[in-house]
This record gives structure tokens, sequence and C-alpha cells, in this order.
């Protein structure tokens, strides 16, 4: 079973498996990764007087809004911009214009788009982008806005991946299709078959969160502990108080 969140500023989804239990999901996961190139971004923001925070969010917007036209246009489906600005609707617009130039080349039959999956074989969850074939052949590709395509999209794309085969979707090529939110920050695209590496380092990863959780409910079972201990040792003493 999954929940998805049709909130626009909560994008992110909760993931559950077979059971009905909570798993991670995989951008949950790569949050633990260190991001230097955000913090330089924030630092920069912070030198010109505007404040991080409220530019992440229109910037955010903006890209989840040109993500949602690629993916309904793909679809046949009427994009709804009722929670949208004139400006970032304007924005993202504009910024979807190299993709239908690319699309025109590289036509892609879609088998589906924004499909939550769950793996029972390693315990996450995830949201594919895109799924079909180019040329008949099976491939993934996953939408990003922004100035770059940085390492942690690849391992991201690698889950994925993953997420689809132990569904019984086959994948032969990943493709990370990187579209800017402004007219200098281009369009790019990163395509590659081989992501065992990436997969490895994610799956580390995933081990990493697991291990923090698991340490986690360990220190809530030891304050418990601690909390019982302080009780006895509180009865032993009214008890000793009363024999005195």
């Amino acid at each position: 079973m999954i929940v998805k969140a049709n909130v626009k500023k909560i994008p992110h989804q909760s993931y559950y498996n077979k059971d009905n239990i909570k798993v991670p999901g995989v951008t949950t996961v790569l949050n633990l990764l260190s991001k230097p190139n955000l913090l330089d971004w924030a630092w920069k923001c912070g030198l010109g007087g505007i404040d991080y925070k409220a530019e992440r969010d229109t910037k955010a917007d903006i890209g989840t809004l040109a993500h949602k036209i690629i993916t309904d246009y793909l679809m046949g489906n009427i994009t709804n911009y009722d929670d949208y600005t004139p400006e970032e609707i304007d924005k993202a617009e504009n910024c979807v214009l190299s993709f239908y130039e690319w699309l025109k080349h590289n036509p892609i039959d879609v088998s589906f788009v924004e499909k939550q999956l769950v793996s029972e074989t390693y315990q996450y969850g995830g949201t594919c982008d895109i799924y079909g074939t180019i040329k008949s052949v099976p491939i993934l590709i996953d939408l990003k806005t922004g100035k770059a395509i940085y390492e942690d999209f690849r391992y991201q794309l690698a889950a994925y991946k993953q997420l689809l085969i132990d569904n019984g979707f086959p994948v032969t090529r990943c493709m990370i299709v990187r579209i800017g939110r402004e007219a200098n920050e281009g369009f790019e695209i990163s395509d590659f078959e081989d992501t065992e590496k990436e997969h490895e380092i994610f799956m580390h990863t995933l081990a990493i969160f697991n291990l923090k959780n698991q340490k986690d409910k360990y220190s809530e079972f030891a304050d418990y502990c601690k909390g019982v201990e302080k009780w006895v040792d509180q009865r032993d003493l009214n008890i000793q108080k009363k024999l005195n």
C-alpha cells in the first residue's frame, strides 16, 4: 500500500510494504549524504541578502510544475495550474520547451509516469518519473530541474531502476533529463546503462539509514530501562524508610 501526499509544498510520499509496515523512500535515505553544493548556494544567497529558504521554495515550485507539465503531456492530461502564480507558470512553461524539442527526436512509448513502488527485497520505496521504451528499448527517465546533474541524482536513479526490476519491469537504459528553471540553466541529458556502482552506494546508504533507526529504537529502550531502574530505586528507598 502506498499513500501519496497531494499538497503542493509537501511533494514527498510515504511507502508501505505488503505487511503494511512503513519503509523509507529513496530521497529520504539519500538525505543522509552531504550536499556541499546546496551549502554553497545558500551561502551565496546570504551574501546577496536573499532569504535562501524563500528562494528555495520558489524554485522548487517552478520545478514541481515543470515536472507536472511534462508528465501530464506524456499521458495526455491537462495540467492544473490553480496552485501556482502567473510568474511560476510562465517560468515553468518556458523551461520545458527544450524537453519538447528533445522529445521530437526521441519519441517515447510511455508505459507509466509517477509510478510509486516498493521493493519487498530491499524494503524501500520510491516514485519513478517516466518508464517506457525508446526504439523498443526499456528506459527509465528521471526528471530534474536546476543548474547541474549531481552525483546523488545517479544514486537515486539506480535505486529507482532496482525498484522497477524488483517489480517485474525490465530496464536497459537509465536517463537523467535536467531542465533548467531559468534560461541560463540550460538543458542536459545523462544517459547510462551500468548503474552497479551507484546502486551499491545507495545500498550502503540504506544500511546506514536502517542502522541509525535501529539505534534510535535502542536508545528509546535504554531510556525506558533507566526509567524502570529509577522507579525500582525509589520503591526500594520507600520500603527502607518504612522499615526504619
